[in-house]
């Protein structure tokens, strides 16, 4: 048989029936009121905010958070409707809707913010409670924050969003594993055989769903809309990439630019699963998209408005030495070359002029860098090595750097006033060096001894030997998100080419 019976799912249809009709997107008729009406009795007949249902995952029946929360959110989407339109009428006994928003509020404030408090069926995380937070809105700003931040912290894997802890569908080696106890093609489970396959599940083997990013990505940017802060814009942003990164590249098998619903561990790397071109995770995609593009409205207006209030002489522009200092000084992880790259194509004259900095930075045309660092095992850090070991590993690294060819072909530039690499002695040339800064290829230290910049000769990558971040820094410039795939795709070519030319020389990255 098939775990049906979802109280989770009727109050989905109850609410978007109602948010289509106060939308006056699809008119309420009088045989979808009546059909309303017998849903709400038949809820409260269940007791619904006690009632055991199989809830979002279609799995072992529980009293869920919600569920409950779903239903609630449908009756509330009814009493909108009744209040929008005078006259129409609740086709059901008095007081049914009014017991279902009383009880259902009752049951979820005592709920929250865990999933379930059932003896023997406890659960405190579970991802299905993030859509109570959004689309369905029925809780306020801070248990939408609660419930994120929860999951953030508890199921949230490095590729996706778990939908629980112990979840063993599509687990770690799930086609091999289930099929032999016949888990893989059976399309329905009782409560046993759930109970079975979960035992399949360990932990951080659990697979990881694509549904969840963008939820969460739309519930962090209407919390940054109330609340204005900048971490909620970067929670927001970062799990808007994240659903992004999600989307299947031309090298997957399933084909490039679909959502698969989610990605399992298979033979040690994480594998998109066999349910390619979901829907559910398209349409939370797209409105995160939206809630992205309207943050980012709201953003520009700002800075807009700080720009013009420091502007007391309505110039419309700051020097740019002045802007470095400023930023540098507010932040002191900031980088000179890194605030020189970002500046080099939005000033004139040695000015920056307001409306042109947000204009590309809105409109996404300043350059980024892709950075990657790699360092190599039995060595110290760059800062704790001696000149002679420096040198030394300078050596072996251009020497493997001076191997690429093609697309990655370039040339080494050591450290201006360097003597260790013979080929250049006294280092970098000071229009070397300008022009490895203007596009953010130049590191400082105070001693230049085995330490350089390796680049090609367009300036879209670099390789930094010796640096302070560790023995190779890998950097790409990206202008858009298109060449930041490319920037990506540049360094793990790089990353493997050293990699094995290293291992060559007996030093292992």
């Amino acid at each position: 048989y098939w775990n049906h019976k979802q109280n989770d799912a009727l109050g989905y249809f109850l609410w978007m029936r109602c948010k289509l009709c106060a939308a006056g997107k699809m008119r309420m008729t009088g045989d979808h009121l009546r059909l309303l009406g017998l849903m709400l009795e038949y809820l409260v007949s269940i007791e619904y905010w006690r009632d055991e249902d199989n809830g979002h995952w279609e799995e072992v029946a529980k009293v869920s958070a919600s569920s409950v929360g779903a239903v609630l959110a449908g009756a509330k989407e009814f009493k909108k409707v009744l209040d929008k339109h005078d006259g129409m009428i609740v086709p059901c006994a008095d007081g049914t809707l009014e017991k279902l928003l009383e009880k259902g509020e009752e049951s979820l404030v005592a709920l929250l913010p865990n999933e379930s408090d059932q003896r023997g069926r406890e659960r405190e995380f579970d991802s299905a409670l993030l859509f109570l937070a959004y689309p369905l809105q029925v809780v306020d700003s801070a248990m939408a924050r609660t419930i994120v931040q929860r999951v953030e912290e508890n199921l949230t894997g490095d590729i996706g969003v778990r939908r629980y802890n112990g979840d063993g569908f599509w687990c770690k080696n799930f086609k091999l594993r289930a099929g032999v106890q016949g888990f893989y093609t059976k399309v329905a489970f009782n409560d046993q055989e759930i109970a079975m396959r979960n035992k399949l599940a360990k932990p951080g083997e659990e697979a990881q769903w694509t549904i969840f990013d963008s939820v969460m990505s739309t519930i962090y940017g209407n919390l940054f809309k109330e609340s204005g802060t900048f971490e909620d814009l970067q929670a927001q942003q970062r799990h808007f990439l994240r659903s992004v990164a999600q989307v299947t590249g031309p090298d997957a098998p399933t084909g490039p630019w679909v959502f698969p619903e989610c990605y399992y561990l298979c033979d040690g790397a994480w594998t998109a699963n066999d349910a390619i071109g979901s829907v559910w995770a398209v349409s939370n995609f797209l409105p995160a998209l939206q809630c992205i593009e309207q943050t980012l409205e709201q953003s520009r207006e700002e800075l807009r408005a700080e720009f013009h209030r420091f502007d007391e002489q309505a110039l419309g522009h700051i020097d740019k030495e002045d802007l470095m200092t400023v930023l540098t000084k507010l932040d002191e992880e900031l980088h000179p070359e890194d605030l020189a790259l970002l500046l080099r194509d939005i000033h004139q004259d040695g000015k920056i002029h307001f409306d042109k900095l947000l204009d590309d930075l809105f409109k996404g045309k300043v350059s980024s860098t892709v950075k990657k660092v790699l360092s190599v095992a039995g060595l110290k850090s760059p800062a704790q090595m001696t000149p002679d070991e420096l040198t030394e590993f300078e050596r072996v690294a251009t020497d493997a750097l001076g191997e690429l060819k093609g697309e990655l072909e370039g040339e080494y530039f050591p450290l201006a006033n360097s003597s260790s690499y013979l080929a250049k002695p006294g280092g970098m040339s000071a229009q070397e060096a300008e022009s490895l800064a203007v596009h953010g290829f130049l590191f400082q230290t105070a001693d230049p001894t085995g330490r350089g910049v390796f680049a090609d000769q367009e300036h879209r990558f670099a390789v930094f030997v010796n640096a302070p971040t560790g023995q190779l820094e890998l950097l790409a410039r990206a202008t858009s998100p298109e060449e930041t795939v490319v920037a990506e795709r540049t360094l793990k070519q790089l990353e493997t080419f050293l990699r094995e030319q290293l291992k060559s020389n007996n030093y292992q990255i």
